[in-house]
């Protein structure tokens, strides 16, 4: 199996180096990385990645992404899977799984990977922004909004326990799903005041999460001068949350979408489909990982996403 490495276990930064020669400059990125991130660079894996040229005043530059790990939490990773009797022969950055996801799906639906696509992650504990163009990624952020912190303040406004408060929350979005008008549910007229109250969570949750989204649209369209964006994709478990997801589109251009990463497979029979229909935005990372067993070497190679981390040997590095 390839499993992924969630954004807690993994450190990830954007930086930009003189050097173009990327052998030259692997030296270099592992000792930016692990003065950053606290890590050996001897001993703890660092990947890098290169998201392209750009201008830096009068200067051309490389942008790129690095990612790092302690050896420990790799260590740990391994020892998990092999008690499930699983054979671990690479563990992928969260991020890349997500956005080789998001091509899956987009050049099923279209054949088109050369525009530039946004890949918005609301998960539990936090959610990601993945920018992407032509096929490779430029940016990846980390941000420390999650529907975990949805949850606690839900609960600390209605002085209820976290699991009353998820309950609450999930039975909003149900019924926010089952309106045919998202202006009727984002009212708050004639609710109970339990879930007025919810409400304005989720609206203060959303515009939090939206300002933090606009700062990384900000620094694509600066780094990479005239690139357009395309569109905005959600998906994660927090992508049901319908009002959630309204209020994004609010303030994002262009109007997000959620997306369901099964919906690129072509089902054997509709039995399979029936099944698939079901099978929600929380599996944006599984695919991802699912499409890299099924990809040549040099495809990821091409697309600047062979980030994989080999642990057939737990040989890192």
């Amino acid at each position: 199996v390839v499993a992924s490495l969630p954004n807690r276990m993994m450190k990830i930064t954007s930086v930009r180096t003189g050097e173009s020669d990327l052998v030259k400059a692997g030296a270099q990125l592992r000792l930016e990385a692990a003065y950053r991130f606290g890590l050996d660079p001897n001993r703890d894996p660092i990947r890098f990645l290169s998201a392209g040229t750009i201008l830096h005043g009068d200067h051309v530059k490389q942008e790129m992404i690095l990612f790092g790990v302690q050896r420990e939490i790799i260590d740990r990773q391994i020892e998990c899977l092999e008690t499930m009797s699983l054979i671990p022969v690479g563990l992928d950055p969260a991020p890349c799984a997500l956005f080789r996801s998001l091509l899956h799906t987009v050049q099923a639906a279209s054949n088109e990977v050369s525009s530039t696509r946004v890949c918005v992650e609301l998960g539990y504990s936090d959610s990601t922004v993945v920018i992407g163009r032509q096929g490779q990624i430029c940016f990846v952020k980390q941000l420390p909004y999650g529907l975990f912190q949805l949850d606690t303040d839900i609960a600390e406004e209605l002085g209820i326990s976290l699991n009353e408060a998820s309950m609450l929350r999930k039975e909003l979005y149900l019924q926010a799903e089952s309106k045919a008008s998202m202006s009727s549910s984002l009212s708050g007229g004639n609710e109970p005041a339990s879930q007025q109250i919810i409400m304005k969570c989720v609206r203060s949750f959303g515009e939090n999460l939206t300002k933090e989204i606009l700062l990384c649209l900000r620094y694509h369209s600066v780094t990479f001068r005239g690139e357009f964006i395309d569109g905005i994709h959600i998906c994660g478990g927090g992508a049901y949350e319908t009002i959630l997801v309204d209020i994004l589109g609010q303030h994002l251009s262009p109007t997000p979408e959620r997306i369901r990463p099964f919906a690129a497979i072509e089902p054997m029979s509709q039995h399979v489909k029936a099944v698939i229909d079901q099978i929600g935005y929380e599996w944006a990372v599984p695919v991802g990982l699912a499409v890299k067993l099924m990809q040549k070497p040099e495809e990821e190679t091409a697309s600047g996403m062979n980030m994989t981390m080999d642990v057939s040997s737990k040989t890192m590095m």
